[in-house]
């Protein structure tokens, strides 16, 4: 009986390279991976010039462009070169990593602060192309164009949002009188909370969806002014998490704000245990276990709240029971502490409540529940 074909995922490719002999390399690399690769196939679509790339990247949709700096072989002005034309119209109006490709990478204009980003690479052409395939893969496998590209998974969300949301509502936004201007900022708005909402419930099962880690945080920062949920590096390297409430951060009414220490995981011992125990045990119990740790869901986590790695940020968890003021108009601030990253908006919240919750405690004095116990038996045997 023979086994099921897998569908393999194609991945599309515009090149853009104007020398015959380049471009046949390209092609050779790319059906030698697709004869190989059992998951991915790599369809090129390769072009020579600037005016027939344009017209292709209007009217299609492309995972990754490969392009060629010096596609007029007889310009020597840097600014005028085709290639760099591309990449600059690429990066400034389209959502497409870029790999560019050329003999000359002493000519790429590195100055430019839009090339400066981890979606655009330099090979030189003596470059293996299996190396430049790797890194198409590794793009790919993020799920970074098809969610984010021009017509991808956001794309289609944003046209249910005009057809379905904005259109039936349109007067609603008329009935105010407000400018053009005044209009967009909280239509930005409006399209955010819809598609939070959207991405919120899985579409198969209509269940809320699982929340990927970086999803925690919003990194690099966006606010330059401090505010609640904000992860501050110390100097001595350690972590801290401002916990001043978002109203008195917003109004600037704040002399101190207040901060909490973010420590170590396997410095909460409870954590630790969990995690050594289910590292011996496979079970899902042990799991289980952990988990709750992980959902801020376990009785002894009370006093914590788990945050998860990201990047740089080794992540931690608040230590509600660490936490002190401080000035931070003083000099010494800034000398001391920077910002590196912000917990966004709903995982936020979760952290003022318990925050809230753990202060807001209001236990009793224990109860004699000997005595309890023997009047209610006492009770109960006068009844018989």
């Amino acid at each position: 009986m023979s086994e099921v074909t897998k569908t393999k995922k194609t991945i599309s490719v515009l090149v853009i390279e104007d020398e015959d002999t380049q471009i046949q390399t390209m092609q050779d690399a790319f059906d030698d991976f697709n004869n190989e690769s059992m998951e991915y196939t790599i369809n090129a679509d390769m072009k020579k010039n600037l005016n027939d790339s344009l017209v292709s990247l209007i009217s299609n949709d492309y995972d990754v462009a490969i392009v060629d700096l010096n596609l007029d072989q007889t310009v020597v002005d840097e600014a005028r070169l085709g290639g760099i034309q591309i990449i600059d119209i690429i990066v400034k109006k389209l959502r497409v990593p870029v790999i560019v490709r050329t003999g000359y990478p002493g000519k790429f204009d590195t100055s430019n602060p839009s090339f400066h980003s981890p979606f655009v690479k330099v090979y030189s052409k003596d470059a293996q192309v299996e190396e430049i395939i790797k890194n198409i893969i590794d793009w790919y496998s993020t799920g970074i164009t098809t969610t984010l590209g021009t017509k991808g998974t956001l794309q289609n969300y944003l046209n249910i949002l005009f057809w379905e949301q904005i259109s039936h509502n349109i007067n609603e936004w008329n009935s105010h009188g407000s400018s053009h201007e005044e209009h967009e900022k909280p239509l930005m708005r409006y399209t955010l909370n819809v598609l939070q909402n959207l991405l919120e419930i899985d579409s198969t099962t209509g269940g809320f969806e699982n929340f990927h880690p970086a999803e925690v945080y919003i990194k690099p920062p966006i606010r330059q002014d401090l505010f609640f949920g904000d992860i501050l590096k110390a100097a001595d390297d350690k972590y801290f998490i401002i916990l001043t409430p978002s109203c008195e951060m917003a109004q600037k009414k704040y002399q101190k704000i207040l901060l909490a220490e973010i420590i170590s995981h396997d410095s909460v011992a409870g954590f630790a245990d969990a995690k050594s125990k289910y590292s011996t045990n496979l079970s899902k119990s042990k799991k289980d276990s952990l988990a709750k740790w992980l959902r801020n869901g376990h009785a002894d986590s009370i006093g914590y709240h788990f945050l998860p790695p990201y990047s740089d940020f080794p992540g931690g968890f608040v230590d509600f029971q660490s936490v002190f003021s401080i000035n931070p108009q003083e000099e010494e601030f800034n000398h001391i502490y920077e910002k590196i990253a912000t917990v966004s908006g709903q995982f936020a919240k979760d952290i003022s409540s318990r925050f809230t919750l753990y202060y807001a405690r209001q236990g009793q004095p224990n109860l004699n529940s000997d005595l309890i116990i023997d009047t209610m038996i006492t009770e109960l045997s006068l009844q018989k």
